[in-house]
């Protein structure tokens, strides 16, 4: 088609900044519906609702490197993922030089858009027992010459699962230490909804090593808090 544009001759009958109106007319028209989709239903931009949420409420989405690197500049180093089997979710220890637990950390899988990061949905700093927490089961058998004035806090060394018979849909486990004389730690509960949170629940000391069973923690099934 040709289109005479304007020249020494006399006026056009089509110039090509009509041509290029002509055209915006549809690609306006496209916009427009696109948009409106989006509002009406998030997923129709291959984005879903519960994407958008995340990229709203909660840190920036990063890589498993990104993460090991911004705890390497605070002296602090990303454990090995404690499996919780929740689809879309990873736990982890944090660790100081010396091996010490010192956070709890819950991270959500990024989505389409972020695919191969992960958002921290949710953390807990974790410090230890004190000694006379630890000590109490054996106190009355010890000398009070014996007993120290001083009451240090003893640190966390790993993840254990807490076993026995849970409910489905619910994630217990452990934040475990050994002393010379026990076992000692923090029982945990990770909530799944409406977001993911964990909840410090009880304390546990076993002066033969034992590690706690659901049921005896616990005391009766509880649902999901």
């Amino acid at each position: 088609m040709k289109i005479p544009v304007t020249g020494n001759s006399g006026g056009s009958l089509f110039s090509w900044s009509q041509l290029l109106l002509w055209l915006s007319v549809p690609a306006l028209v496209f916009l427009g519906y696109w948009g409106w989709q989006s509002l009406v239903d998030p997923s129709f931009g291959g984005i879903s609702e519960t994407e958008i949420l995340q990229e709203l409420t909660l840190p920036p989405a990063q890589t498993i490197n990104e993460i090991k690197e911004e705890l390497k500049r605070s002296q602090l180093t990303l454990g090995e993922s404690f499996p919780i089997g929740v689809k879309d979710l990873a736990l982890y220890p944090v660790f100081n030089n010396k091996k010490e637990l010192q956070q709890i950390r819950v991270y959500r899988a990024g989505g389409k858009k972020f695919r191969g990061k992960w958002h921290l949905a949710d953390a807990v700093e974790v410090t230890g027992l004190r000694k006379s927490t630890i000590d109490a089961p054996r106190q009355r058998y010890t000398p009070v010459a014996n007993r120290l004035s001083a009451d240090p806090i003893l640190p966390f060394s790993e993840l254990k699962a807490l076993e026995g018979e849970q409910s489905e849909g619910e994630v217990w486990f452990l934040a475990k230490g050994n002393a010379p004389n026990a076992a000692y730690g923090l029982v945990f509960h990770l909530a799944l909804a409406p977001q993911p949170r964990l909840y410090m629940l009880k304390e546990w000391v076993s002066p033969v090593g034992k590690l706690p069973q659901w049921q005896e923690t616990i005391g009766i099934p509880l649902n999901p808090i």
